[in-house]
């Protein structure tokens, strides 16, 4: 693969949060209620991600549409993402229903095709980084 140019957008970083510093314990307890984005310590909502997410991907397409444009980030922004670019107006689900619209393991992504219209293909590609 031939990349040309590497340029970073603090919009794709993961959530914002204060949850350094809190016990592996009682993250993975808050996680695994679903309850992440429902706790003080995740500091924006699925809602907010998804703006910022989607400003950065509406951006970036108008600057670089045509060409092959990878974007990375962490597996929450991404669902956010994928659930706003499929689901224009609808309002979000629950963090666990989020996490099951799209599954992401360890360094997997997704590879999204745009026609020349910017309108997005149906179909997904699972990709792994591993």
């Amino acid at each position: 693969m031939n990349v040309r140019m590497v340029m970073t957008d603090e919009r794709l970083q993961d959530t914002h949060s204060t949850w350094a510093g809190v016990l592996v314990d009682d993250l993975m307890t808050i996680f695994s209620e679903g309850k992440m984005f429902d706790d003080p310590h995740t500091l924006e909502t699925l809602d907010d991600m998804g703006k910022r997410m989607k400003a950065a991907y509406d951006e970036i397409l108008v600057r670089f549409g045509g060409n092959s444009i990878g974007i990375v980030s962490h597996g929450d922004p991404i669902r956010t993402l994928y659930f706003r670019l499929y689901n224009p107006q609808a309002p979000y689900p629950s963090y666990l229903e989020l996490t099951k619209v799209l599954s992401l393991g360890p360094a997997e992504g997704i590879r999204l095709q745009i026609d020349r219209n910017g309108k997005l293909e149906p179909d997904i590609e699972m990709i792994s980084g591993g």
